[in-house]
């Protein structure tokens, strides 16, 4: 109690508590950014339903768990992606290094933009794939260089006998 009456002969404690405020300061969230790789199917022969598998490998193997959509274990995260179909790893440090593999796409021929670099900060960086499948129709067949020739027919030779007979005077 801070107020009161002190008897003779007494003796009053008295405690006193200090009490300091702190103010948290905010350490600074480091830098990060966004990647996004997107699959295009094309072409006469193109099937658009179907599945193509990516693995993206980051020079951070720490990194797990998920950021964004995309799953990774060790700095590999695996997807698979049709058509026209996107996904973003979202919150990706700064200055990781990554590549972005396709498989699954025999018979077709495919151009990627983008597939290696650097993740930026605040940036959303975007990755390419287009997979281009196209028939080619059968060419007619090509006539022989100087072909032999077909030779004549063989004929047929059979016997003719020929009789002639005078009547009358």
């Amino acid at each position: 109690n801070s107020h009161g009456k002190i008897e003779a002969n007494e003796v009053i404690e008295v405690e006193f508590v200090h009490v300091k405020n702190v103010i948290a300061i905010p350490r600074p969230t480091p830098a990060v950014g966004d990647l996004k790789i997107t699959n295009k199917v094309s072409g006469n022969a193109a099937d658009t339903t179907k599945d193509f598998t990516y693995t993206v490998t980051l020079s951070n193997k720490n990194i797990n768990g998920k950021y964004g959509y995309m799953e990774f274990e060790d700095g590999v995260a695996t997807f698979n992606l049709k058509h026209n179909e996107s996904i973003m790893a979202i919150g990706l440090p700064t200055n990781t290094e990554y590549t972005v593999v396709e498989s699954d796409n025999d018979e077709y021929q495919v151009t990627s933009i983008n597939s290696n670099g650097k993740i930026e900060a605040n940036k959303v960086v975007s990755v390419e794939f287009t997979n281009v499948k196209n028939s080619t129709p059968t060419p007619p067949p090509t006539p022989e260089q100087n072909p032999t020739p077909t030779p004549p027919p063989t004929p047929i030779v059979g016997n003719l006998k020929v009789t002639n007979k005078v009547l009358g005077n």
